[in-house]
């Protein structure tokens, strides 16, 4: 039986992922590593490719008897919570005013925001449709992914906007994809072309084992959403005995802490203890300065954040 992790961090945590996929071909070259543990890690899309990569590894035991766990933070779990969850998000961080969200609370959502489908507005025109896309325009002029960061612009291309026009885009009544182009004039804050210069460096290539045939890297390619929510796959991995740790900041807006609390809490599992409340504080080690404890502080650890711990699930 396995177990899945919920970490709320009260300061914005970052993992990087390089995306090479493993294979039959990765084990062969590197024997020497098949017998280790085994762990996939990721962020924000991760949250859509690793539930997935990691159905197919564990299904893989030739190849990989390794396997114990995922780790995703900040990760795109689910398309329509995530848009339901950002009113609450940007107001809870005073992004937008309370008139804004009480206005489209009254006016959209029978006035109770907290079971409101938000994602219904999104891309589509009228009162409601504009109402959520001023939500989004609060944040104009701030990093996405980090609202309290610098926003800098390095030149690359505008990574926010083809974003937004993705979680916008929409099918209108006659079963059409509609798209609104609701970024085409906001402030892009991404150092994409740092990213894609090192990425596509030769040395860089050969060192992820990247086969010629392979394009290059950038940040926004052209692609098909097969799958707006993961909870099939997440809960596959933990029958099958895999931990999932899934960890959050509470700065990006792009893949907001709420929206990965509520995708866990409709997983349905069951919290460990049996107590709905059983969240535990979670300290890092270490984070304050040490000096003489003796004559000085009686701690010597902060709170990072909190610590939800979840039952498997029984074959």
């Amino acid at each position: 039986m396995s177990k899945l992790t919920l970490i709320g961090a009260l300061a914005a945590l970052s993992c990087v992922l390089i995306n090479a996929a493993p294979s039959a071909d990765h084990v062969t070259s590197l024997p020497e590593l098949k017998s280790n543990d085994f762990y996939i890690t990721g962020e924000s899309y991760a949250g859509k490719y690793i539930p997935i990569l990691a159905v197919l590894v564990v299904n893989d035991k030739t190849n990989f008897p390794g396997f114990k766990g995922i780790a995703i933070g900040n990760g795109i779990l689910n398309n329509r919570i995530n848009l339901n969850t950002l009113p609450h998000f940007l107001s809870y961080h005073a992004v937008m005013g309370q008139d804004l969200y009480d206005q489209l609370a009254k006016q959209c959502c029978n006035d109770n925001p907290y079971t409101c489908d938000y994602s219904q507005f999104a891309g589509h025109n009228g009162t409601c449709g504009d109402l959520y896309e001023q939500i989004h325009d609060q944040t104009d002029e701030l990093d996405p992914y980090n609202i309290y960061a610098v926003c800098y612009w390095d030149g690359g291309s505008n990574k926010k906007t083809f974003i937004r026009d993705f979680l916008f885009r929409r099918k209108d009544k006659d079963g059409k994809i509609r798209n609104r182009k609701l970024g085409a004039s906001l402030p892009p804050c991404a150092q994409e072309n740092n990213t894609a210069n090192y990425l596509n460096r030769q040395d860089v290539r050969t060192a992820l084992h990247i086969p010629s045939s392979v394009g290059i890297w950038s940040a926004c390619r052209q692609y098909r959403t097969l799958y707006g929510d993961m909870s099939t796959q997440v809960k596959t991995l933990v029958q099958k005995g895999i931990r999932v740790l899934i960890y959050n900041g509470d700065f990006d807006t792009m893949c907001n802490v709420i929206m990965n609390e509520k995708f866990v809490k409709q997983l349905n599992l069951t919290i460990q203890g049996g107590n709905v409340s059983n969240r535990q504080v979670w300290h890092y080690n270490g984070s304050i300065e040490q000096v003489n404890l003796d004559t000085c502080c009686d701690y010597s650890s902060n709170v990072a954040g909190y610590v939800t711990k979840y039952n498997g699930i029984r074959g």
